[in-house]
């Protein structure tokens, strides 16, 4: 019982995401300026892939799903690397300013409003 229980008071992936999303876009919030709850974009995507979730045709049409995921896809590695650089003690004036300026930033964001826009 005692092991069925021991996680109970660990902070969920939720929240993780929140506090990450949160942390970052406070320095860099083009990285989610199309995408409405990033941290539940996430959530949902990790729950689907991590407990293998039987996907479900007619509620979600693989083409939604795809794009769903392909937003994730993109987002994600733009959040661990701006973590990274902050936790690493990178200016935060610096670290947008420079993302502002990197071209690959400005096509992952065309990319990401694009998918949103599909979604929608």
């Amino acid at each position: 019982m005692t092991k069925a229980v021991s996680l109970i008071d660990d902070v969920d992936f939720l929240q993780r995401a929140t506090d990450v999303v949160t942390k970052v876009c406070a320095v860099i919030p083009e990285i989610a300026e199309s995408v409405a709850d990033l941290p539940e974009c996430l959530t949902k995507a990790r729950n689907e892939m991590a407990h293998q979730l039987p996907l479900d045709e007619e509620k979600e049409p693989i083409e939604v799903r795809y794009l769903r995921w392909s937003v994730v896809a993109s987002v994600t590695p733009w959040i661990l690397r701006g973590l990274l650089l902050l936790e690493a003690g990178i200016d935060p004036s610096v670290l947008h300013d420079r993302h502002l300026a990197y071209g690959q930033f400005l096509s992952f964001r065309a990319n990401v409003a694009q998918f949103v826009r599909e979604l929608a």
